[in-house]
């Protein structure tokens, strides 16, 4: 299936507040709202210390997707996955820090209600991995990366178990706690699984363009 989109970082301010109403739906649930949304001003921060940390699928001109993916420093992670920091105390020295071997996943939002993605949502996020892999390949080379990631709705844990086998505690969202996964890979695990994924499998242009960023490589 080719992309009927393209994915790159946002570069205006504007683009970032359009895509921050997406947070207005991206935490609900068949039971209602699973969370709040961080504030504006926590997003602005992030994104002014890391500008590539969002990345935007878009439809022509239009925004269809943001996934967050920010580098942090390894104290923070371990203070993440431990419940002893959330990602509404993440701040800008946290990712200046950041020897961009940690990494936390911010989650992805869609221009709508839960579920508006339907089948491209593989497509959307495979080509935001790989374009977050191109955008760092140089920087990271071939160590391991670490990323950090809560899983805040039924669905989003049930993609972080199954499709990147995450490590994380057994317990469901039904705890007192939402789990926390991490997982350390390098850059050639990541575009193998872009590759070799069923749950990749549709997103025909995305197995070629993987399969030819690992051969430059």
């Amino acid at each position: 299936m080719p992309a009927a989109f393209a994915v790159e970082p946002i570069t205006t301010r504007e683009m970032l507040a359009r895509v921050y109403a997406f947070d207005e739906h991206s935490y609900e649930t068949a039971a209602g709202r699973a969370g709040a949304n961080i504030p504006f001003a926590l997003f602005t921060e992030w994104w002014r210390a890391y500008p590539t940390g969002f990345l935007c699928a878009f439809r022509g001109a239009e925004p269809l997707a943001v996934i967050g993916l920010f580098p942090v420093s390894e104290a923070w992670a371990r203070g993440f996955l431990q419940y002893a920091t959330s990602e509404r105390e993440l701040r800008a020295g946290d990712i200046a820090a950041s020897n961009r071997r940690t990494w936390y996943f911010a989650g992805l939002s869609a221009n709508g209600r839960p579920g508006r993605l339907g089948t491209q949502l593989p497509c959307v996020l495979g080509h935001a991995l790989l374009r977050w892999s191109q955008i760092n390949v140089r920087t990271i080379g071939g160590d391991a990366v670490t990323i950090v990631v809560e899983g805040t709705t039924p669905i989003g844990e049930k993609l972080l178990r199954g499709v990147f086998a995450l490590d994380g505690p057994p317990d469901s969202l039904g705890g007192a706690q939402r789990p926390r996964f991490k997982a350390t890979f390098d850059m050639a695990a990541i575009r193998r699984r872009l590759i070799e994924s069923p749950f990749f499998a549709r997103c025909r242009d995305l197995r070629h363009q993987a399969a030819g960023a690992r051969e430059a490589s």
